[in-house]
């Protein structure tokens, strides 16, 4: 959006054209939560690498969270429950 001169008012004209028509799509979770993710918490080095691929449609993000005590292994089966205490997840690769 900073390339066409674009800022968080039009963005928000933006999201709300597109929620008026209910256009289907990954603009929202990529632009919005995971693009926002890498600027607000993101390294320099991600942020040179990732920002200007989801800025030029290469790949598509969004933001995943963690629970702090938790063990993702999908080959042991586990017992889930919420702690309230959470991380954010900045790199996971998709197998999609």
């Amino acid at each position: 959006m900073a390339r066409l001169g674009m800022g968080f008012l039009e963005l928000t004209v933006l999201i709300e054209e597109m929620g008026r028509v209910m256009l289907p799509g990954p603009f929202f979770s990529t632009a919005v939560i995971g693009g926002l993710a890498f600027l607000e918490a993101g390294a320099e080095s991600q942020k040179k690498e990732y920002l200007p691929q989801i800025a030029g449609g290469q790949i598509k993000v969004t933001l995943a969270l963690n629970e702090a005590e938790s063990i993702y292994d999908p080959g042991v089966p586990s017992h889930c429950f919420l702690s309230f205490i959470k991380s954010i997840i900045l790199i996971a690769k998709s197998s999609l």
